[in-house]
């Protein structure tokens, strides 16, 4: 339901992609974002905006886990 080039669709493309090893084209196919190329561009350009850059640090703060039963 939400555009190609969402914001909030580019922030989980842009985690994904730091995170994971899942190709472009199945991601971009995944979160219904259009062409990879252009997922990827949108992603680029969210990665060297200071303001985007910011969004995507407090957005891996919270996949870092602590679970302590792990260990």
């Amino acid at each position: 339901m939400l555009r190609k080039g969402d914001p909030r669709k580019v922030v989980c493309a842009a985690l994904f992609e730091s995170h994971t090893a899942v190709f472009n084209d199945l991601l971009a196919n995944r979160l219904a974002m259009g062409h990879p190329f252009v997922m990827s561009k949108h992603v680029n350009n969210l990665s060297r905006d200071p303001a985007g850059r910011r969004i995507l640090k407090k957005h891996e703060k919270t996949l870092k886990s602590e679970d302590r039963y792990l260990s």
